[in-house]
């Protein structure tokens, strides 16, 4: 049901793809930040295209951190590609909005909608997402972040909250959300943002010791790994690898669900830039290994473990950035091509077994081929004595009308003779050749079961093949 809206005024509008902020109506609410309040607008054109409308409320604590956001989302709007791992950004509205006689400044960014966000998927998802879907995850933020980073770009603010998905069809597409953190050229600015449950150990140390800034040497594009890596135990195994020890709340200029926050206070003494070892080092491996017993049967799973161990380590010096992330990511993919290459070989090699077999038992057939194509031979000299008839007719001036009625009637007949002759013997061979194959599939097919499968559409095409000369 649509929203009334309050009365507004229009003070900038600056949106793109011909998109006009009257075309638009309220519809629902969909999520709540801390500065921020989304809903799902349609167009009302006949299309009723659906869009995601972050609505925020402008002063003088929140609009440099609106312009900030918004100019963030100019430049990425730049990056080539961008469209792959970040959600289509249509622009901004700016309008003022008066209630109970208090005039408000408000922004409106208009965005393509998803389903909703990683966190919203899990909660349909008991055991977490699939392999194929944490592949989809990986290759996603690896390679939007290791984009932003050639930029001098950093997040900051990594979590299931702000990853969104798209379903199209079988597959589940991630892109990553909420710009309101990001920083360029963030190397030297060590500020304490991000949520608590998702903070690299660095980011946890000075937050736990009341440090307004990070140590000197802080790597904001590793710190955003951590964050990822943590991320991706929890979309797997639903819970975080650190112990629940008191709820914090929020922390401000930080969007987050407080429940979901608490102090990981071991870290407090262990500084992460003079130790190669954490308080939590041991239930992120078991972490790691629980998440590999879930995908022992799938191929790259030994390389995703080792990828999550370089993306946890505790000492951001050991840990990997997002060009290491994703050349490690490479191998899970290489490993996989390979595998996928094995299974393809198996297949061609059970099609080739299928064919010598039906070469080897169907002897009898092969010679009705062989008489087929004779006669087949045959009905085409015959066409070709008739079409020379029906020339020598027509230089004799006869009714050509006559002559095709001619050539028709005798192609007919020969096509008669054919079909009566072979088609019941064509018929029973058929039939037993079809039953040698369907037996000959029931022994192959259980050894190769998962290539089998796995390639079912290519061999039914070389089964249809084999089947078609018949």
């Amino acid at each position: 049901m649509a929203v009334n809206p309050k009365k507004r005024k229009i003070l900038e509008e600056n949106l793109s793809h011909d998109l006009k902020w009257d075309s638009l109506i309220q519809h629902e609410h969909i999520g709540t930040g801390t500065f921020s309040v989304v809903y799902r607008y349609f167009s009302k054109d006949k299309e009723q295209k659906s869009y995601a409308v972050k609505i925020m409320k402008s002063d003088e604590e929140s609009l440099p951190k609106i312009l900030e956001e918004i100019k963030f989302l100019q430049i990425l709007k730049e990056i080539p590609n961008s469209q792959s791992f970040i959600p289509m950004f249509y622009g901004w509205v700016k309008y003022s909005e008066k209630s109970d006689g208090i005039k408000t400044e408000i922004f409106a960014l208009v965005f393509e909608i998803a389903e909703g966000t990683l966190g919203r998927l899990l909660k349909k998802r008991p055991q977490g997402i699939t392999f194929e879907e944490n592949l989809s995850l990986l290759k996603t933020i690896a390679f939007g972040l290791y984009n932003l980073q050639k930029r001098g770009i950093a997040h900051r603010d990594i979590k299931p909250e702000n990853i969104i998905y798209f379903q199209e069809k079988d597959m589940v597409i991630f892109k990553i959300m909420d710009f309101g953190e990001m920083k360029i050229n963030v190397e030297n600015e060590g500020t304490v943002k991000g949520t608590p449950s998702y903070f690299s150990p660095e980011t946890n140390f000075a937050f736990l010791n009341d440090e307004d800034h990070i140590n000197v040497d802080y790597n904001p594009y590793k710190s955003d790994v951590y964050s990822f890596g943590i991320t991706v135990l929890f979309a797997n195994l639903k819970r975080v690898p650190f112990d629940k020890v008191e709820n914090i709340g929020s922390i401000p200029g930080s969007m987050m669900n407080p429940h979901k926050n608490y102090r990981r206070i071991e870290e407090k003494k262990v500084n992460p830039l003079t130790n190669e070892k954490g308080p939590y080092d041991e239930k992120i491996k078991g972490f790691i290994k629980e998440m590999g017993e879930k995908f022992e049967k799938d191929q790259g799973v030994e390389q995703l473990k080792q990828l999550l161990e370089k993306a946890l380590e505790y000492n951001p010096k050991n840990r990997c950035d997002w060009k290491d992330f994703k050349r490690l990511l490479k191998e899970i993919m290489k490993c996989r091509e390979i595998n996928e290459i094995n299974d393809l070989k198996k297949v061609i090699e059970f099609k080739d077994k299928a064919i010598k077999i039906l070469i080897e038992r169907n002897s009898e057939l092969m010679n009705l081929l062989d008489k087929e194509i004779k006669q087949k031979d045959m009905a085409e000299k015959t066409l070709n004595e008739l079409l020379e008839e029906k020339l020598l007719i027509n230089e004799e001036k006869h009714n050509e009308k006559e002559v095709i009625e001619t050539v028709l009637e005798k192609l007919i007949s020969l096509q008669e003779i054919i079909i009566k002759e072979e088609d019941e013997k064509k018929g029973k061979a058929f039939e037993e050749k079809k039953e040698i194959v369907q037996e000959m599939v029931l022994k192959e097919k259980e050894p190769n079961l998962k290539a089998f499968e796995k390639n079912k559409f290519m061999f039914e095409v070389y089964f249809f093949q084999i089947f078609a000369v018949f």
